[in-house]
């Protein structure tokens, strides 16, 4: 068959041909690994100063992983100065930036929480001020009595009970009344005399019987009735 020269499963036969050996499902999936493929990278490169050194091991160091460099290599670089560029600390120019992005977006909430505060101290010291006023709107409502006024009659007269609702306005009608009874009493004693002027009735001939007055109210009773 041959040599496989190049450690690479390629055999050359008497032929000239190259015969590949097949790799099971496994081999071509480890292959397939970053990992592992950069490790086989670094094992099978040629070349280079620190070829002899990196290429049947799999890590630079101990410590180190194989993506490192070695202090001794050119493309070695401390931590320390890794982000550090131009005589400028970069690191520290982002760490500031962080900060004053925090910052601001802090600034910004709290602005936000006390405007969101003072318009509910806003809107409910608005609230009360409405409650109050509307309390104090019904006390005085009730101490004047105006909406009460809608369901009191036009006199002051109780229908329930037919009495003179106490007071001078009852008072006022009662005398009212009397006035108008004694006038309505008067007409009528007036009209029954014009009417009839002998006293007794010509039909039957009976005595006709007296008309009797209800009693004089006092006072101008003239006045008091037109006054009404």
């Amino acid at each position: 068959m041959g040599d496989d020269l190049f450690q690479t499963g390629t055999f050359i036969g008497a032929s000239g041909f190259k015969n590949v050996a097949p790799r099971s499902r496994l081999q071509r999936l480890a292959k397939m690994d970053k990992e592992s493929l950069e490790k086989g990278r670094l094992q099978n490169r040629y070349g280079g100063t620190y070829a002899k050194q990196t290429r049947n091991q799999d890590f630079p160091g101990r410590n180190e992983s194989h993506t490192s460099c070695a202090s001794s290599g050119a493309g070695y670089l401390p931590d320390s100065d890794r982000f550090t560029t131009g005589g400028f600390d970069i690191v520290s120019e982002f760490k500031n930036e962080h900060d004053g992005a925090v910052m601001r977006s802090e600034m910004v909430r709290d602005n936000r929480r006390e405007a969101s505060m003072l318009r509910d101290e806003t809107r409910w010291s608005r609230l009360d001020a409405q409650s109050q006023a509307e309390k104090e709107k019904w006390t005085r409502e009730r101490a004047e009595g105006t909406k009460a006024k809608r369901n009191a009659g036009s006199v002051p007269f109780d229908l329930v009970t037919l009495n003179y609702v106490p007071g001078a306005a009852g008072q006022q009608l009662q005398a009212h009344d009397q006035v108008v009874r004694y006038r309505s009493a008067a007409r009528a004693q007036n009209l029954q005399n014009r009417m009839n002027s002998a006293g007794y009735n010509p039909v039957t001939g009976a005595d006709q019987a007296a008309f009797v007055m209800p009693p004089k109210p006092g006072g101008n009773m003239h006045h008091h009735y037109m006054a009404q």
